[in-house]
């Protein structure tokens, strides 16, 4: 009998699944139902609109408390979940679809992956998308500013480095610094 009840609790152990795991399949399954490009579109912009309110929501409470309050803080740290939850949509997104083109989906569809997974800073997440944000940038799917901003994200060149940048190099020459830095690293 001992062994028995033993032998249940393993088997519980083993088929609980965390929160985050059950988060997981949700997304996945979520995204592998999108079937045409009006449901990747909506699916997209659903995150794009949570995205900019989120940041709306901060900004409101920023005005009214002040940057360093605990009532931003707190909101931001609320937030940061979402924003996680977010980004894990847009990365299960891309590596099952490819970067979200323009042409097809949008222009809030193409900005969200690499504006929100920027704006979150996972290292891991800014890293394993390289690729992807590359070939969008070359594709012309996102603008040189948005590709800057996560090249600076994913590398983090000091203020020095990037002031020493940008003294006789324009956004264009930079980008193709920081992008062949980036291309040595991450690359695949």
């Amino acid at each position: 009998m001992k062994s028995f009840f033993i032998f249940i609790c393993i088997v519980q152990l083993i088929s609980c699944k965390s929160d985050d795991q059950i988060i997981s399949e949700q997304i996945n399954a979520a995204v592998v139902a999108l079937a045409n490009n009006e449901d990747k579109r909506a699916f997209l912009e659903s995150i794009f609109e949570e995205h900019i309110e989120m940041r709306l929501k901060e900004t409101e409470v920023w005005n009214e408390h002040g940057r360093h309050s605990s009532e931003y803080e707190d909101i931001v740290s609320d937030n940061r979940s979402t924003d996680l939850i977010l980004a894990e949509k847009l990365d299960v997104y891309m590596n099952t679809f490819g970067y979200p083109s323009i042409m097809q989906l949008g222009q809030k569809a193409a900005v969200i992956s690499i504006a929100h997974i920027t704006y979150v800073g996972d290292k891991v997440i800014l890293e394993k998308n390289f690729n992807y944000f590359y070939d969008a940038y070359k594709f012309n799917d996102i603008t040189a500013d948005l590709y800057y901003e996560y090249l600076a994200k994913l590398l983090k060149p000091s203020g020095d480095e990037r002031r020493a940048l940008f003294l006789d190099k324009n956004q264009a020459e930079v980008i193709e610094i920081l992008q062949d830095r980036a291309k040595d690293k991450f690359k695949k």
